[in-house]
């Protein structure tokens, strides 16, 4: 490889060499993008889409997903049915509360309701 280098004079020479050389040690990876700097998935190959696999498969990964967003769309639903089910209680327990604290002469409400009645 390094006579290929010395062999070479000019600037242009050499960085030409340079990459002929890269090109045959490295070669090229597959999957591979140039000047992404990550692996990408290749598209399929029309030979590959007409494959029984690949048809069945894309099928698997189309009802995948429709099944994906409608799960996704009851957790979200389910979250905001415990959102309004907190404000509730959280309602609830204050009228409880106050209720609890109220100043009642005699006793209890309950108990001046059962005097009441017999």
């Amino acid at each position: 490889m390094m006579e290929r280098l010395a062999e070479k004079e000019s600037e242009e020479d050499i960085e030409e060499a340079a990459e002929s050389m890269f090109k045959e040690v490295l070669r090229n990876r597959p999957g591979y993008a140039v000047g992404r700097g990550h692996m990408v998935i290749p598209d399929p190959s029309p030979s590959m889409k007409n494959s029984r696999a690949y048809i069945r498969l894309s099928e698997k990964n189309a009802r995948n997903k429709t099944e994906a967003e409608m799960y996704k769309a009851k957790l979200d639903s389910m979250m905001g049915d415990i959102a309004e089910l907190r404000k509730n209680f959280s309602e609830h327990e204050k009228l409880l509360m106050s209720y609890r604290n109220t100043d009642l002469p005699d006793g209890s409400e309950a108990h001046r309701e059962t005097q009441r009645d017999d």
